[in-house]
């Protein structure tokens, strides 16, 4: 990167109200405007411009992967953009570049370390990026992300943080080296193969930004007309959650339909499913570990009531824990620290 260039961008629009705005977090928002003698005019936090912001790294980032990689698939074109606007990524990218320090957080927040989460620096990332676009158009938004997030791509993986610097004659040269380097190290990798003669009965997978008992997010069997790819995102409705115990560990599966294909609009809750179907999910939830010697307790299927309590419970485990596994705490350790609370 070249510190000059982008503290300059950065210092262009520090005057301005979307500069204040884009740094501005809920917390202090309360404490000022809360006050005896509040403002003339109450502050706003980052919030809307990061809704902003996030629309318009997602464009950019979508145009430049798209320029630099013609040849890509459009599913190698989307693990890109999800590993390069991811918040891991985003985060560091504010630490590198300072946007941290101009942050301006409730007492609260502070004691809390909010000046070093990840969600909120990757927030920052998105609001000033709003911001800057709002005060300096489109190019300047491109320059700015051409010589941070563009030309020196970081992302991680289960196996840790790296990064890639590009070298070339030109600029766009340098981009695309780093972003290839990336891409060759970035390889979808298996993690666990099942031991039984079987396979899923229908797609699998995970929600975001939650926890369970088991130490992993909370898992989604969702079914769909067709199949998905690794990495996909994929909008569901939730419809119930089939309750068991796993390895003696709490391991409940949210049952959903894909919420996109209009062929399963039929579906809206539980009794909507045939028997067979679910009995064919239950049946491979209950068998698919027997050559591991691991037993697994099927309690049943129960509806979309008891599907959203559970969903509530593993959002609050995660934003409970959340710093624990930012930190990268040992899969072990967290479950048994889960139990404990538990």
């Amino acid at each position: 990167m070249t510190p000059t260039r982008i503290r300059k961008i950065i210092t262009s629009i520090k005057g301005t109200a979307h500069f204040q705005q884009a740094f501005t977090h809920t917390s202090h928002c309360n404490e000022v405007n809360n006050l005896k003698d509040p403002p003339p005019i109450l502050l706003q936090s980052y919030e809307t411009l990061e809704f902003l912001g996030d629309s318009i790294l997602n464009f950019y980032t979508s145009l430049f992967i798209y320029h630099t990689f013609p040849d890509f698939a459009e599913g190698q074109m989307s693990k890109l953009k999800q590993l390069m606007v991811q918040e891991s990524t985003l985060a560091q990218l504010s630490r590198e570049i300072g946007l941290n320090q101009y942050l301006q957080l409730g007492a609260g927040e502070k004691k809390n370390q909010g000046r070093d989460k990840n969600s909120i620096l990757a927030d920052i990332f998105e609001s000033f990026t709003a911001a800057l676009y709002l005060e300096k158009g489109g190019k300047t938004v491109y320059n700015f992300l051409s010589l941070t997030l563009f030309a020196w791509v970081k992302v991680s993986d289960e196996g840790g943080t790296f990064q890639e610097r590009g070298e070339g004659k030109s600029k766009k040269e340098a981009e695309q080296r780093a972003a290839e380097k990336v891409v060759k190290k970035l390889n979808i990798s298996i993690n666990r193969v099942l031991a039984s003669a079987m396979y899923y009965p229908e797609e699998y997978g995970f929600i975001p930004e939650t926890l369970d008992y088991d130490g992993d997010p909370l898992d989604v069997v969702c079914l769909a007309n067709y199949p998905t790819f690794p990495s996909c995102h994929l909008p569901i409705r939730i419809i119930g959650v089939l309750k068991m115990i796993d390895g003696n560990e709490e391991d409940d599966k949210i049952l959903a339909v894909n919420a996109v294909d209009p062929r399963l609009n039929n579906i809206q809750e539980l009794k909507d499913i045939s028997s067979e179907k679910l009995n064919e999910i239950s049946n491979f939830f209950f068998r698919y570990k027997e050559l591991e010697k691991k037993k697994v307790e099927i309690k049943g299927f129960f509806g979309k009531e008891e599907a959203e309590k559970v969903l509530e419970k593993c959002q609050a485990l995660y934003k409970n824990y959340r710093d624990l596994l930012e930190k990268g705490i040992d899969k072990k350790e967290l479950v048994s620290v889960l139990n404990k609370e538990r």
